[in-house]
């Protein structure tokens, strides 16, 4: 049985890292995938439920390799959510967002020997920038105490009754000061704000601390993918 999946381009990303990239996208009556429709891409992405062997199982055959399992966590918001101040981020943030950015993820999935380092800071200080002006991310907010950065998360509102953290951050030698709790609680009152009912975050398998933070605060595990590239 073939695999049915789209080979989507990705032009974002081919822009930001000078390489054809492109991502698979399954559904039923969707093309079986070919050789022919993967040569043209330097990187092919495609993410793909933990329960679903048979298609993890069809994607090696084509080459695809396991990069990172995602585990994807989920809280229940409701309108009473308990309140955190914090400040939206501007354009004049935007260097100091970057900076931390650059320093802050490095569990990730854009990894060598597929990306290098440089290209993974590159990624995400171009994420939190996108999102400071409304692109990918709706916004990025900051919590700061007497005008000192402490930390920052962006949020994108995905439908009517849900939205999701892109990137949450402690800033470098703030750790351990509760930093990361106040960022989850301006990140669950922005989408009680929204109206929205369900607030999601993903991380890595191999970022256990992270899964054990958002458990500690409340959240579900709900999905468990696997990413994988060709």
């Amino acid at each position: 049985m073939g695999v049915e999946a789209d080979v989507v381009p990705l032009g974002w990303a081919s822009e930001l890292f000078g390489r054809c990239c492109a991502r698979l996208s399954f559904a039923a009556g969707a093309e079986i995938l070919s050789t022919d429709a993967l040569c043209p891409f330097d990187i092919v992405e495609a993410k793909v439920a933990a329960r679903d062997t048979a298609l993890v199982d069809g994607l090696a055959g084509f080459g695809f390799c396991l990069v990172d399992t995602e585990i994807d966590c989920e809280w229940a918001v409701a309108a009473d959510t308990e309140p955190e101040g914090h400040v939206v981020a501007v354009e004049s943030d935007i260097p100091a967002l970057r900076e931390v950015a650059v320093r802050s993820f490095l569990i990730s999935r854009f990894r060598p020997p597929w990306y290098s380092a440089e290209e993974r800071g590159r990624l995400y200080r171009a994420w939190v920038e996108n999102a400071v002006v409304g692109r990918h991310d709706d916004t990025c907010l900051l919590l700061r105490e007497k005008e000192e950065l402490l930390g920052f998360v962006t949020m994108r509102r995905m439908t009517a009754d849900s939205a999701r953290v892109g990137l949450l951050s402690t800033v470098p030698g703030h750790t351990g000061r509760g930093v990361g709790r106040r960022l989850v609680r301006i990140a669950r009152r922005w989408s009680a704000d929204q109206g929205v009912t369900r607030l999601n975050v993903a991380t890595q398998a191999a970022n256990l601390g992270a899964v054990r933070f958002y458990q500690a605060q409340g959240a579900t595990v709900v999905t468990i993918s696997y990413w994988m590239y060709r």
